[in-house]
């Protein structure tokens, strides 16, 4: 296995998200982890780390503001979130060429390869997922490669163009 693949999560630290989960997965994931974020689980999810003999492989890092230098040093995103807007993280994630291992929500479900998405927050599938890209790793990054394309179209310009063009539209055909 290539050393220098890692995998990265981010995210506030809270139920929902579901890191728990993760570190449930990272027992049968031989790479490192980085998990970026703060909340109220932070101190849970570290004992829960070192109960399960993880802190030689899982960082936690804490809130920072270098996480696109964070990525660009990573091999893989993993986002165990039970629901998610739009997520951002998985846009940025999917900029910086990470292999995206996510649940089925939000941008993920438009556009993560099928067989990268997870049903449900399951250690069970995060982890085969993972390992299954790890043995594999050239072919899970050929996977992405339309994914990686079409993040780039997905700007904040673009959208208030869109947004814009709609609204023009609307007002065009009531007036």
């Amino acid at each position: 296995m290539n050393p220098s693949i890692s995998a990265i999560a981010v995210g506030r630290l809270v139920p929902i998200k579901n890191f728990d989960v993760v570190l449930d997965a990272w027992v049968d994931i031989p790479i490192p982890l980085q998990i970026v974020g703060d909340g109220p689980l932070s101190k849970v999810l570290a004992q829960h780390a070192d109960r399960l003999d993880l802190l030689d492989r899982v960082k936690f890092l804490g809130e920072r503001s270098d996480v696109p230098e964070l990525m660009a040093d990573s091999s893989f995103l993993i986002s165990a979130s039970s629901r998610e807007g739009f997520s951002y993280v998985v846009l940025e994630a999917l900029r910086s060429r990470l292999v995206v291992v996510s649940t089925a929500t939000g941008i993920a479900t438009d556009l993560v390869p099928q067989k990268y998405l997870i049903s449900e927050p399951s250690a069970i599938q995060i982890a085969s997922v993972v390992t299954a890209s790890l043995a594999s790793f050239d072919q899970a990054r050929t996977d992405f490669a339309t994914a990686w394309e079409a993040s780039e179209k997905l700007t904040v310009q673009q959208m208030i163009q869109e947004t814009e063009s709609v609204y023009a539209k609307t007002i065009g055909e009531s007036g």
